[in-house]
């Protein structure tokens, strides 16, 4: 369906969705809404105290936690992107000229 829009009809469906969401989770989000009203509506106050929520008819598809990165494998990754865009590493360059300029600075 992509190739066959332009670019700018692309942009016209995206707008619209930011006023009118559409698709699976709304779906799912309009169908819970209603399973919440009939279940609340039909409720035996006697059995059940507590009022039914969204939240009990509505599946959370829970994302699995994300393995937080220790500095070690944050800077391996800035290393290897740094060498796959052509830089240069300047730390070895920069720890000799502060000592450089500490030197100059105390004598």
């Amino acid at each position: 369906m992509l190739r066959s829009i332009s670019s700018y009809e692309l942009s016209e469906w995206r707008e619209y969705y930011k006023l009118e969401p559409f698709g699976e989770n709304t779906q799912i989000i309009q169908n819970g809404i209603i399973a919440t009203i009939l279940a609340e509506s039909n409720r035996d106050r006697k059995k059940r105290k507590k009022p039914f929520t969204l939240e009990d008819f509505v599946p959370t598809f829970d994302k699995p936690e994300k393995e937080k990165q220790n500095w070690e494998d944050q800077l391996e990754f800035v290393q290897i992107l740094n060498m796959a865009f052509g830089g240069k590493d300047l730390r070895d360059v920069r720890i000799r000229d502060a000592g450089e300029f500490s030197s100059k600075n105390n004598g």
